[in-house]
Order: C-alpha cells, then sequence, then structure tokens
C-alpha cells in the first residue's frame, strides 16, 4: 500500500488577468497494525530420518505481515506437538532439532508453530498459526527381539517333522528393517531343523532319551536391514522319557546251590536287571514266573 503521498496544490485569484501560485503538501500514512501474520503455505510437512543429528535443521516455515515497520515484523514460536522439547525454532523459520529423535519410541509429530508481530503499545499484536508434521524415517537401530520361551520339552518318540516349538521374534523397526529371517546354527547331530521364515522348529530325525536326553540349540534371528541386525536365542530342549526299554538281566543266567534241609526263608541268591528308562519307567520289580511248581 502507498506509504506517503505529495500533492500539489494550485491557488488562482479572479482578477484580470488571473494570478495563481502552487505550494506542494506531503502526507506521510502511519501504519496501523491491523494485519496479522499469514503463513504461505498454509500447512507444512516433511520427512527425515530417525538419526539426524541434533542441531540439523528439518524445514523453514514462513509468514509475511502487509503492515511496516515493527508491525510487520515477525517473530516465530513452536507452541504445539514438541511436549518433550525435542525441536527449537530460529527467528528465520527453520526448525532444528535439539534432541535425539527416535521412531520406534515416536514416528511423527504434529508440531503447532505460532507467528506474531512486534507491534509496540498501544497497537495490539497480531498472530496466526500453522501446523508442521514432521514424519520419521525408519533407521535400522533394532535388533530382533525373542518372546517365546527359551526351554521346551519334546517326547522321545515323537514323530519325525512334527513341531516342536514355533520360535517368534519381533522388530520394532518398518518395512525391510522389520523382516525377520530365521537359522539354527549347526549342531545337534542335525537332530532338528527350523523354518527360515515361519520359526517352526522341527524334529528332522529320530530321537533317543537313552542316547541324549537334552539339547541345547542356538537359534538366530536376523532382519533384512542394510546392515543387517542380529539376536541369538538359546534353547534348552529336553527330551521326555516314553517306557521303551525292557529290563535286562546281567548276567542274564544264574546258578546256585542249597541244601536240602535248608531252613525256610534262607537267601539262595540275588538277580539284579536294569532299565535305562528313567524314574517309574526305569524302577524293576522282580517276580518267579516259571519253575517253582511247589509254591
Amino acid at each position: 500500500q502507498v506509504q506517503h503521498f505529495i500533492l500539489v496544490v494550485a491557488a488562482q485569484d479572479t482578477g484580470h488577468p488571473a494570478l495563481s501560485s502552487t505550494v506542494t503538501v506531503y502526507f506521510n500514512v502511519l501504519d496501523l497494525n491491523d494485519n496479522a501474520p499469514i503463513f504461505d503455505p498454509m500447512s507444512y510437512s516433511d520427512e527425515v530420518f530417525e538419526n539426524i543429528t541434533v542441531g540439523s535443521s528439518v524445514l523453514s516455515v514462513s509468514a509475511t505481515d502487509q503492515d511496516s515497520g515493527v508491525n510487520g515484523q515477525v517473530i516465530y514460536s513452536i507452541a504445539g506437538g514438541d511436549e518433550k522439547n525435542q525441536f527449537s525454532i530460529s527467528q528465520n523459520g527453520t526448525i532444528y532439532t535439539q534432541a535425539p529423535l527416535d521412531r520406534e519410541e515416536q514416528s511423527f509429530y504434529n508440531l503447532v508453530v505460532h507467528a506474531e508481530d512486534m507491534a509496540l503499545p498501544p497497537d495490539t499484536r497480531h498472530s496466526s498459526t500453522v501446523q508442521v508434521t514432521i514424519i520419521l524415517r525408519d533407521v535400522n537401530d533394532m535388533a530382533p527381539e525373542f518372546v517365546t520361551p527359551n526351554e521346551t520339552t519334546v517326547a522321545e518318540n515323537t514323530p519325525v517333522n512334527t513341531v516342536v516349538m514355533a520360535i517368534k521374534a519381533h522388530d520394532r523397526d518398518e518395512g525391510r528393517n522389520s523382516y525377520i529371517e530365521y537359522s539354527l546354527e549347526p549342531m545337534a547331530n542335525n537332530r532338528f531343523s527350523l523354518g527360515p521364515v515361519d520359526g517352526l522348529l522341527r524334529i528332522s530325525s529320530p530321537l533317543d532319551r537313552e542316547e541324549q536326553a537334552n539339547y541345547t540349540l542356538l537359534v538366530t534371528a536376523r532382519d533384512r536391514g542394510n546392515p543387517p541386525n542380529a539376536h541369538t536365542l538359546k534353547i534348552w530342549l529336553n527330551v521326555q522319557d516314553e517306557n521303551d526299554n525292557s529290563p535286562i538281566f546281567d548276567p542274564k543266567q544264574y546258578s546256585s546251590s542249597v541244601p536240602e534241609n535248608a531252613s525256610i526263608g534262607l537267601s539262595v541268591l540275588q538277580v539284579s536287571a536294569t532299565d535305562a528308562d528313567e524314574d517309574l519307567n526305569g524302577r524293576v520289580r522282580y517276580s518267579i514266573v516259571a519253575g517253582d511248581k511247589n509254591r
């Protein structure tokens, strides 16, 4: 708008001949603070990586005020959406980070930026706000975390290819950084196999508790980030006993002699049998099943 006017005023008499003169009049228009700052555009958004360095600029906002002098000078502040004070704004409208960001803790921010003119009393200051959306892009800074127990039990006669347990891990990253592949360290005599995608642990060859009663498996969950992150879980697998062994006498044949006038209750000989099973399955009871017709 025009801030001053220059007028030329002429005065003329009615005589003959008419005489006249002119004067220059200067008008200065004094500003009244009657405009508020206006943001252009009306909203802002940008994406930054979550590991952005503290003190880095994120984006810049701009508001203009049609008034003049201090009435048209604008100062900025963050009025909302930054509860943890992770951002700051300079007086040229540039937003900076002032604390570390973590996408896994908060993935986006809706900041409210306030612009206010610097009018002096008695004029009233005017202001406006704009929404600024900041979206954090993922960085592969999280390793998979297992959510399954680290101990399980399986019966020794379980058929081959039976699922022993479903191993599961979660990765708090997103996209490829959160995709997980599972692997089993080559050990345990190749008795087990692990699905790389579904994490299903299966029996790949028969188990025999009497041969090996427990196994220690090392399972690794690795994401597809570049570079990838991984976490290893140690699983204790106990083989549960089944009564699949018979008692065995050692030796397999016994002999003894006893006088015909031996008193009742006399100990003649002692036999011994062992059972490879455990607990009640391995406890042995003895009985005479044949050869004693007079009992």
